[in-house]
């Protein structure tokens, strides 16, 4: 049976060929490599303040500003995930 790690440098193997591991480790698309990660983190604020406007507006014409109040806790809520894993990423 093979050791779960590399007796070398004590890294993880894995069960795939060479050539799909390095491809792997690339960035998917191109876009990524040109905005990086502070750039990342940036247009996801910018779509959760977008995120929590529209649905102030949209509370707001449903039915004033105790819906809008409300429909703003419920945006933040679903998006409290994401939010977490933006501030989990810039501790690294």
């Amino acid at each position: 049976m093979l050791m779960p790690h590399c007796e070398r440098c004590g890294c993880n193997l894995h069960a795939v060929g060479a050539r799909e591991f390095e491809r792997s480790r690339t960035p998917q698309s191109p876009i990524h490599a040109r905005i990086g990660p502070r750039g990342g983190r940036a247009a996801v604020f910018a779509l959760g303040a977008v995120l929590l406007f529209a649905m102030a507006r949209a509370g707001f014409v449903a039915g004033g500003a105790p819906i809008a109040l409300a429909a703003v806790g419920l945006a933040a809520l679903l998006a409290a995930p994401l939010l977490a894993s933006v501030l989990d990423g810039r501790r690294r």
